[in-house]
């Protein structure tokens, strides 16, 4: 179990603690010029080991490690601050409700890859059986290494096993070049993922996956998907084998998604343009003014930036830290495709009166370059935009009287966001109950998104690698990450 609880500091100056990069627990206590303990130290309930969570009213969990030792810095004193330890013997959750809470709550780092295997059905909820699950599990995946790389030793990840053992046959070398072309634009800002080593290991799940896979193949994007999993089981220090749990857990998250994937289900339900015209049909009903705006007076296809949000998994639009936030609650969530929808409609409704006041040129490039946003707060839309809509769906409430519920219930968006909800009485226009069939939107002209609706590997080119990348944290443009624990 966890045990939260917090620390008044109330002297300026340094606290005399080593933290460990990037899961902000105390790695060693620093010597003070006066030979005695820290400000933290003293006070002798912190120990080695301990994570620190939060600082006065913000929580750590989606800042970077350099933003978050900023902030230790210049915090106000008198402070709280705020620190998490597991207890030693416990059960670290009573049931997957339980842990689906903590998730949507957001996790400290230091459990965070534990919770996210469990979550996605990697291990069970049993602490006695993960040890013979991790067991079983990492022998199938050298089995995987072996019958489709030359090399046997297969787990210390050097460049030399990406030799394939099948006669490098010309449609599997076309493969794992396809893969190595966008292995190297995943998270090149960041030094870990320059690392050729992970590049590596990144390389070869994706390859494993595509063969035991045929149907889904590869596809661009996966990649990405694949690189925050990848990132949070390497940096565990309790994961001595992240390459075969992160395999084993995108195959898992990917058997949910991979419909999203898959060119020849798009126009379906459970397909990529399917799930975006849910979307399109939500802000319709939820937002018919700014639906109006973007759909048939700037005639902007949703699919120009719903489909990067949704097969990268938003990971293209927040900075890792915040990603790793986002995803707490994504993989807590009863439905994945669901949680998707609604956190883009309230990405939608943030920027919403900056869209209304822009053409399609402003609309698309926001919304391809999406300002920083505190992801907390935009999960806080999110949920109640959702349950806000299930209230109202499962008494047959009207599209208008959706709107006025959300207006008069919505506490969230109407406490000090003014700027984010405004009452409106829906036109005619706005008010349709049809649906919007993606496959004929209304016609514009644009020689930047003119293959929209369509996934070819020009279209994901365009929209994933082409445009500029926007990196969003909470103290600057750059995002660093630290390669690993020290």
């Amino acid at each position: 179990m966890e045990e939260r609880y917090e620390v008044l500091v109330s002297e300026p100056g340094p606290l005399y603690m080593r933290l460990e990069a990037p899961n902000l627990k105390i790695k060693s206590w620093d010597p003070t010029p006066h030979g005695g303990p820290g400000p933290i130290e003293v006070i002798g309930r912190v120990r080695i080991g301990d994570t620190l969570v939060g600082i006065g009213e913000t929580r750590l969990d989606s800042m970077d490690f350099q933003a978050c030792v900023t902030l230790i810095k210049h915090a106000p004193r008198p402070c709280i601050f705020h620190f998490s330890r597991i207890k030693k013997g416990a059960q670290l959750f009573n049931s997957m409700d339980e842990l689906k809470k903590s998730a949507n709550d957001g996790l400290v780092a230091t459990k965070r890859a534990l919770v996210w295997r469990i979550l996605l059905k990697y291990l069970p909820i049993e602490e006695s059986q993960w040890s013979e699950k991790l067991v079983n599990q990492r022998k199938l995946y050298a089995q995987f290494l072996q019958e489709f790389f030359a090399e046997s030793d297969v787990f210390n990840g050097g460049q030399d096993k990406e030799n394939i053992s099948c006669g490098g046959l010309i449609e599997d070398a076309e493969l794992m070049n396809e893969i190595q072309k966008d292995i190297i634009r995943t998270q090149p800002n960041i030094e870990f993922f320059v690392s050729n080593e992970h590049q590596a290991a990144m390389k070869r799940i994706l390859f494993i996956y595509a063969k035991l896979n045929p149907g889904v193949r590869y596809v661009q994007g996966m990649n990405e998907v694949l690189g925050v999993l990848y990132y949070v089981f390497a940096n565990s220090l309790a994961i001595d084998k992240p390459e075969a749990d992160a395999f084993f857990c995108f195959t898992n998250l990917m058997s949910e998604l991979r419909d999203l994937y898959i060119h020849s289900l798009d126009h379906s339900d459970t397909g990529l343009l399917g799930h975006i015209s849910k979307l399109n049909d939500l802000l319709q009903q939820i937002d018919p003014e700014l639906w109006t705006h973007l759909y048939l007076v700037n005639q902007l296809n949703p699919s120009h930036y719903a489909l990067r949000w949704m097969t990268t998994l938003l990971t293209r639009e927040f900075s890792l830290p915040q990603t790793l936030r986002l995803w707490d609650s994504l993989f807590a969530s009863v439905s994945r495709t669901d949680f998707l929808i609604f956190f883009s409609l309230a990405m939608l409704r943030a920027q919403r009166d900056a869209l209304l006041q822009g053409d399609f040129s402003l609309c698309l490039s926001l919304l391809q370059n999406y300002p920083p946003t505190d992801p907390n707060y935009l999960l806080q839309v999110s949920n109640s935009l959702r349950q806000t809509y299930l209230s109202s769906s499962g008494s047959g409430t009207s599209s208008s009287r959706f709107v006025s519920l959300l207006n008069t219930n919505n506490n969230l968006l109407a406490s000090g966001s003014s700027w984010l909800l405004r009452k409106f009485t829906p036109s005619a226009t706005g008010s349709s109950q049809s649906s919007v069939q993606l496959s004929t939107p209304p016609k514009k002209s644009s020689t930047s998104s003119s293959s929209s609706g369509n996934r070819s590997s020009n279209f994901f080119l365009n929209n994933l690698n082409g445009l500029p990348s926007f990196s969003t944290s909470f103290h600057s443009t750059t995002t660093t990450i630290p390669n690993s624990s020290n």
